[in-house]
C-alpha cells in the first residue's frame, strides 16, 4: 500500500481533482447559461 502511495505523489492527485471540479463547474455554468437564455429567449 506505501508503494502506490508513493507512486502517485499528492500533489498530482490534487492537481488532477481540482481541475476536474474546474471542469465539471464550467459544464454546469455553461448549462445554467443556456436554459436562462433560453428562458429569456421564450420570454421575448
Amino acid at each position: 500500500m506505501d508503494d502506490l502511495f508513493a507512486a502517485v505523489s499528492l500533489t498530482a492527485v490534487a492537481a488532477f481533482v481540482i481541475a476536474t471540479g474546474i471542469v465539471i463547474i464550467g459544464i454546469r455554468m455553461s448549462e445554467k447559461g443556456i436554459g436562462i437564455s433560453t428562458r429569456n429567449i421564450k420570454k421575448a
